[in-house]
């Protein structure tokens, strides 16, 4: 509700959705880490993602890659969901965890879960920059499913990790 309020009250530009996610992800910067559940001090990236570590894999387990001379990459098998700030829930594996190229995920998940040993479990905070940027995500009917200049917020279990 708060997102199309926002949307049709700027003449389609997008300005103040745009300010309220960049001000939202300045000032989560105060909450990290405050959930007891996380088990690292949370990481403030110099592309402006921030993300809080779960749970780590386990051992020496394989961490997805992207190779970008090639373009070949990890194949990764993961249960999420991703919010917008206004909690707006835009995407979800649903109830069990599905299979995705990492090659093919936002700049934002290959940048963090390039980190992140299989059996991981994190939550990133995406500044649009690094998601979907000034051009948001569009339904089949042209619909905004993600909102130009949005901040995503992504709970991810990364379950396994397929290289080649």
């Amino acid at each position: 509700m708060l997102v199309s309020l926002l949307l049709c009250g700027c003449e389609g530009h997008f300005t103040t959705w745009k300010e309220l996610n960049e001000d939202w992800l300045e000032s989560n910067k105060a909450n990290l880490g405050s959930d007891p559940y996380v088990v690292e001090e949370p990481y403030i990236l110099p592309s402006g993602i921030q993300y809080e570590v779960y749970h780590r894999g386990y051992g020496a387990v394989p961490k997805p890659t992207v190779d970008p001379s090639t373009g070949y990459s990890s194949q990764i098998c993961v249960a999420y969901s991703g919010n917008l700030i206004d909690g707006t829930e835009f995407d979800s594996s649903g109830d069990s965890a599905i299979w995705l190229s990492l090659g093919d995920c936002i700049d934002g998940w290959k940048e963090v879960l390039g980190t992140m040993p299989q059996g991981s479990h994190v939550k990133m905070y995406i500044p649009a920059s690094m998601g979907y940027g000034s051009d948001g995500s569009e339904d089949f009917k042209g619909n905004f499913v993600v909102p130009p200049h949005s901040t995503l917020i992504f709970d991810v279990e990364l379950v396994d990790v397929t290289n080649y």
